[in-house]
């Protein structure tokens, strides 16, 4: 799945789905357009697992993107 983000509005939250039965799931995030420090995405799991060990990740430069796996049990940047 690609999901593309807008931050024309401001800062965006974004919950990744739990990632109990999503084994194999890959996700990608892309930032479409502009983005600075203040207007960033962050990106957390449902259910308050992580993502490459850690609660949350911030995509904070315009036009950036990300690649997340899931194996199941947590989400993995890629």
């Amino acid at each position: 799945s690609v999901v593309v983000v807008s931050t024309s509005r401001g800062a965006v939250s974004m919950k990744l789905p739990a990632p109990s039965g999503r084994s194999g799931k890959i996700i990608i995030v892309k930032v479409n357009g502009s983005a600075s420090i203040s207007t960033d995405v962050a990106i957390t799991v449902d259910g308050g697992a992580n993502i490459d060990g850690t609660g949350t990740i911030n995509l904070t430069d315009s036009y950036t993107a990300v690649s997340l796996f899931c194996d199941g049990t947590q989400w993995f940047v890629i």
